[in-house]
Parts: C-alpha cells; sequence; structure tokens
C-alpha cells in the first residue's frame, strides 16, 4: 500500500514539475526548461514527463488495491499501459505539433505579455475622455 501511495505522490510531482516548465515562466519553469534542454529526447518535456506522471498516477491504484476485481482498477490498469506506450514513443525523435513544445507556450506568453502592455489606450485614458469631472486618483 506504501508502495501505491509513494507511487502516486511521485506522480504527482511529475505532473507538477511538467507543468511549470510548460505554462509558467517561474524561476522553478525556466531551470527546468533548461535541464530538460540539456538532457534527454527531443521530446522530453512535451511526451515523457506527462506520460511518466501518469503512469505513476494511475499505476498507482493497482499497486494499492491489488487483489481487486474491479472495473476501476481494470481501467487504471489500461490507462498505465497506455502511459507507458506514450513514454516509449515520446523517445523517438518524431516532431509534434508546435503547441507541445514550452517554447512555444514560452513565446505565446511573452506575445501576449507585449500586446498587453503595448496598448496606447489603458482604461484610465479611456474613462478620461469620455467624462468630463475628474477621475479619482488622477492628477493629470
Amino acid at each position: 500500500m506504501w508502495t501505491g501511495i509513494g507511487c502516486l505522490v511521485f506522480g504527482l510531482v511529475i505532473l507538477m514539475h511538467w507543468a511549470l516548465a510548460m505554462f509558467t515562466d517561474t524561476e522553478y519553469g525556466e531551470s527546468a526548461r533548461a535541464m530538460s534542454a540539456d538532457g534527454g529526447p527531443k521530446n522530453n518535456l512535451s511526451l515523457i514527463f506527462p506520460a511518466g506522471g501518469f503512469m505513476c498516477i494511475f499505476g498507482s491504484v493497482p499497486i494499492v488495491w491489488e487483489n481487486s476485481d474491479s472495473d476501476f482498477v481494470f481501467a487504471c490498469g489500461v490507462a498505465t499501459a497506455i502511459a507507458i506506450l506514450v513514454l516509449i514513443l515520446g523517445l523517438t525523435p518524431i516532431t509534434l505539433p508546435a503547441w507541445m513544445y514550452p517554447e512555444w507556450h514560452q513565446a505565446r506568453r511573452a506575445r501576449k505579455r507585449f500586446s498587453t502592455t503595448s496598448r496606447p489606450w489603458t482604461e484610465r485614458d479611456r474613462a478620461r475622455r469620455r467624462s468630463k469631472h475628474r477621475i479619482p486618483g488622477d492628477d493629470a
């Protein structure tokens, strides 16, 4: 039982690492992307990490309930087998769609950040143009 719980926690940590590396610009996310770029195959962060995390999470269920014949345990076993196949597929150097790579998400966040900071009119400017009265907190 403790092995299954440890496997579940390990899978959650792997998925947290993957999510921070793929979807954030935090210091941890940047270091995770750098570690992934330095070693490992091309699809390390795009396929291997999520497949490994889901393999551990779904694989923990049959470990905990090893003598159960329920459909849920069987489904988790099948999901574990699929995650293993995806993990093996991630070891091959196939090209995936651009949105599956962390660099694409990083560039998308940078474009979004640039577009929101470079808008010529802010809400305060729009309100100032519409109103003939002084806006609180406005010194202009």
